[in-house]
């Protein structure tokens, strides 16, 4: 029988199965859905490097950076208000060297063999010349920053920027460089990249198993990239501007160079929307 007009409707049962969530419990539904997207082995920042400790345009050194090693070569190192971030960078003016070049080093890092690197690189010139980053262990690695030589047999990993403005990188058991065909670096654009590299026999957190992947400005540019593997750990890396024929053929800024022991994610978008809509919409009944 129907209740007569005018007479107060029922009140909905709290344990109805399709219960609506109260507003305030918004936030904690959607942290307990961002807490699923967490990857199972979360990374540590081991170094870290923004060149804030340098006043521009003096030139980087040990004594206002963490690195091991900062070494111009027949080139030159200094440091520029930052164009990438904030306070200052450095800036890289090409050498001659077919080694290390014009580099920093850095050594002495706990042994790795899962690991992400993540910097910003803006080229401002790419006439000729390279610039290089390799990670492994060994004296042309971290072991000792005043050698500057490249030896391939103490490197896990090892990728260049090319005058082209291409990405490549020296696959397993190989002296021949692998060029990425689908992105090129352009030259006055800001990039950050991140490098995720899985050296274990078993995939983590979405790298595959002896592997590596490389992020470009939060873009999957390569996925399953052999390692170079002349050695099974990292615990050092160097960054080096080389083989230019001219000074000025190859200058590169630098800036915000981190390394995380274990793999590093991309955020994602939908994650940040997520909590940026719970948030508004929590707002927007609060108004109401």
């Amino acid at each position: 029988m129907q209740a007569p007009i005018g007479a107060p409707r029922p009140k909905k049962s709290n344990t109805h199965p399709h219960m609506i969530i109260p507003s305030r419990l918004y936030p904690l539904s959607l942290l307990a859905g961002v807490a699923t997207m967490i990857p199972a082995n979360a990374a540590t920042l081991v170094f870290s490097e923004s060149f804030d400790g340098v006043t521009a345009p003096a030139a980087p050194t040990t004594a206002n950076t963490g690195f091991s090693g900062v070494l111009p070569g027949d080139g030159s190192i200094g440091s520029i208000v930052s164009t990438v971030g904030d306070g200052s960078s450095a800036i890289f003016n090409g050498s001659s060297s077919s080694g290390s070049g014009a580099y920093v080093v850095k050594g002495g890092l706990a042994a790795m063999n899962v690991m992400s690197m993540g910097f910003t690189v803006r080229m401002e010139s790419t006439v000729s010349g390279t610039l290089g980053i390799f990670a492994g262990n060994g004296n042309t690695v971290g072991n000792n920053p005043t050698n500057t030589g490249r030896n391939t047999s103490h490197m896990l990993w090892d990728i260049k920027i090319h005058t082209d403005g291409s990405i490549r990188y020296l696959p397993t058991g190989s002296n021949t460089w692998t060029t990425f065909s689908d992105f090129t670096v352009q030259d006055g654009v800001s990039y950050e990249f991140l490098i995720q590299v899985n050296n274990s026999a078993a995939a983590v957190d979405g790298v595959a198993a002896n592997s590596m992947s490389i992020y470009a400005n939060g873009s999957l540019i390569g996925s399953g990239l052999s390692l170079r593997s002349g050695v099974s750990t990292v615990n050092g890396f160097r960054i080096g501007a080389r083989e230019a024929e001219n000074p000025d053929d190859l200058i590169a800024e630098i800036d915000d160079i981190r390394v995380w022991d274990g793999i590093q994610q991309i955020p994602e978008p939908s994650t940040t929307a997520l909590l940026l809509g719970g948030t508004g919409l929590l707002a927007r009944r609060r108004r109401g």
